[in-house]
């Protein structure tokens, strides 16, 4: 009777710091009295990160 063994290899992986941050512009309307431009929203940014995680698993050997 043969026995074989078998050993798992170690999962390689990795983490990335993902940093998908952006800007909205300030939007403007117009006054329907006067005409002029007044700002309807001031404009912000938005933070956006994450964190991925890549795991490759490796056949038994």
């Amino acid at each position: 009777m043969l026995k074989i063994y078998l050993k798992p290899s170690v999962p390689e992986f990795t983490l990335k710091y993902v940093v998908d941050g952006y800007d909205v512009p300030t939007t403007c309307k117009t006054d329907p009295y006067n005409g002029s431009k007044v700002a309807d929203q001031q404009g912000y940014h938005v933070n956006n990160s994450t964190i991925v995680i890549t795991i490759v698993n490796q056949p038994f050997r």
